[in-house]
């Protein structure tokens, strides 16, 4: 039977050679995984911290297997097993080492996403970035001045930024820094200030707090600092689970207000199909959002939908409360206006003709 430290060795062989062409990698790492099993399985295994530095291996070498292949087909499966020992691991309960346990899931996760993004699968790769963020950032939980940890979750932000646009994207870069300059205040001999990860509540608060700042700054008329604010709210809100039932409804009011302002601005800054991106998107799932409804009928009118726009002022005022009909009306008398001008323009056109 191989030792753990001969199985190790093979990996890195492995990983070697599998860059080389007409290698059967496939071959190679089932070799490996054998191995793992007979360790694993063997009596001698079972003392001290053995076996759940077994399973980070093994785990390691699922990965790597992955990494090598041309396809993300054929390596989804195969990180999705480093992730199942990964998780045989913390189940295993050694309290030691669940910060390395968090640290590999991180890493594995993070090389999952980096192969579905190269093959621009870039929801997939955002939402196994999201998840390689969440493990890194539980293993600094455990170990607050585990450098490495800093310095991978501070290249998964920077990573994940490249799906994003705009503010959001900025966001992404901003937590990468700050990432980066924790980890370099630890290695210049810094005292770190443990910071436990935030609760399904602090991130509905934070997330308030950031629509608020937006507000502030709309009134303000700094409409990018706003569209900042409001995409640092939704960055809390997105992937946002472990609410309890009471809070459920509060979180999907608070998204939906957050697309509302986002459109409102975009409204001001005459980016009349991004507005309707923002609209469409509450309306899926609330499809008689007043607010909504009327912002989306502004965005049809700023893009000369000049009937569409009609619709939706005619649904919103069905809809509305009678203290916002004056805004919806004032609306359609603006909206009329511009009928009458396009059809003199068009009228004006058509005597040309003849």
């Amino acid at each position: 039977m191989s030792t753990l430290r001969e199985i190790i060795e093979l990996c890195k062989e492995a990983k070697k050679k599998g860059e080389e062409q007409g290698v059967d990698i496939d071959a190679l790492y089932n070799n490996i995984y054998d191995k793992f099993q007979a360790f694993y399985s063997h009596p001698e295994s079972q003392n001290d911290d053995t076996p759940v530095n077994t399973l980070i291996n093994w785990a390691n070498a699922y990965s790597d297997h992955a990494r090598l292949k041309s396809n993300l087909a054929s390596s989804s499966p195969l990180f999705n097993h480093a992730c199942k020992k990964l998780e045989e691991a913390e189940k295993a309960g050694n309290a030691g080492l669940q910060y390395k346990i968090f640290f590999n899931w991180g890493n594995i996760l993070f090389d999952h996403a980096r192969m579905a993004a190269k093959f621009n699968r870039n929801d997939k790769a955002d939402e196994l970035f999201t998840h390689a963020r969440d493990k890194l950032q539980a293993s600094l939980d455990i170990k607050n001045d585990f450098v490495d940890a800093l310095h991978n979750l501070a290249m998964v932000f920077n990573e994940q930024a490249l799906l994003k646009d705009g503010n959001q994207r900025m966001w992404y870069i901003s937590q990468g820094s700050e990432k980066q300059r924790m980890a370099a205040d630890i290695e210049r001999g810094e005292k770190v200030v443990p910071k436990k990860s935030a609760t399904p509540q602090d991130k509905l608060n934070s997330a308030t707090e950031e629509k608020e700042k937006g507000n502030e700054c709309f009134k303000t008329g700094d409409l990018s600092k706003a569209l900042f604010h409001y995409h640092a709210s939704l960055n809390y809100l997105n992937g946002l689970f472990g609410l309890p039932k009471e809070l459920e409804g509060q979180l999907n009011e608070l998204k939906s207000t957050v697309f509302n302002n986002m459109a409102t601005v975009h409204l001001k800054q005459g980016k009349f199909e991004r507005a309707l991106e923002e609209v469409n998107t509450v309306l899926k799932s609330d499809p008689k959002n007043v607010k909504a409804l009327f912002r989306r009928g502004k965005a049809w009118m700023g893009l000369n939908e000049l009937e569409k726009a009609s619709e939706d002022f005619l649904q919103s005022l069905s809809l509305a409360p009678k203290d916002q009909h004056p805004a919806i009306k004032q609306e359609q008398i603006v909206l009329e206006k511009k009928k009458v001008d396009q059809l003199k323009k068009e009228t004006n056109v058509y005597s040309k003709m003849f």
